[in-house]
């Protein structure tokens, strides 16, 4: 109510119990010291609403005359970071199998930046070995870069593929990796001003996010992900997708 006048009218008429934050328990007390209407709360004195109310009270009150008391947020937060992590069906032993997993991870990952419209500026990378099985020698290592701020997939399998190559190492049983993207911030941040504009991919993400959406996950998704992927974690146990997939709704059987 932007009228004076009009807001002293609805103020005079209505009772306390109106204010949005005055409860049944804070009614008597107020009626006790005479304030029975929002009007009669409007102008009484903070110092005394506050010994009723708490500081919440005079915030109340001052919102009540018109006075701002809430910052107002224009943006919602933005999440600080992202991750796809997995433990593999069988234990990694081959570098290439290592880095298809690890592509796939990115794909999975910069799809939800996209959905998000966020980019990030900060890749992390990590492979593990079993940490229960110590006489297989146990090995964990990650390689994080700073980059430039993308939510391209292909940028993000280079990135990845790189990191991978310095945390590498032959003979271990690797059974868990994982791809984390931190600095995340909305589309269209100031960038590197040496930076490769990312235009051309773009348009390929956006077509590749429409034809996954219409036809289903990883219907279409770069090579670099590898085919067979045996490595893919175990879903023998997994529960029916009885809501989201058409194939696997429940049958009942009548006799």
């Amino acid at each position: 109510m932007t009228d004076d006048r009009v807001r002293e009218r609805y103020y005079r008429n209505l009772p306390i119990s109106e204010i949005w934050g005055v409860g049944r328990r804070l009614v008597p007390r107020l009626n006790g010291v005479g304030i029975r209407t929002i009007e009669q709360f409007v102008e009484a004195d903070p110092a005394q609403i506050r010994q009723i109310m708490t500081m919440t009270g005079v915030r109340l009150q001052a919102e009540l005359r018109g006075v701002s008391c809430l910052e107002l947020s224009e943006m919602a937060d933005v999440r600080k970071g992202l991750a796809c992590t997995r433990s593999f069906g069988r234990p990694i032993t081959c570098y290439s199998e290592m880095r298809e997993a690890l592509a796939g991870f990115a794909v999975r990952v910069t799809e939800k930046l996209r959905a998000e419209k966020l980019d990030a500026g900060h890749v992390s990378v990590f492979v593990q070995t079993n940490i229960h099985r110590h006489s297989e020698g146990g090995y964990a290592n990650q390689a994080s870069i700073t980059c430039a701020p993308t939510q391209d997939a292909l940028t993000m399998i280079g990135i990845v593929s790189r990191l991978l190559r310095t945390i590498w190492k032959d003979g271990y049983r690797y059974t868990k990796a994982g791809v984390q993207l931190n600095d995340l911030a909305p589309c269209g941040r100031q960038s590197s001003l040496f930076e490769k504009p990312q235009e051309q991919t773009s348009a390929l993400m956006d077509a590749m996010d429409t034809l996954n959406r219409r036809y289903g996950r990883e219907t279409v998704r770069p090579a670099a992900t590898g085919i067979v992927r045996s490595w893919r974690p175990r879903q023998d146990m997994l529960s029916p997708r009885y809501t989201t997939e058409l194939a696997e709704i429940m049958e009942i059987k009548s006799f």
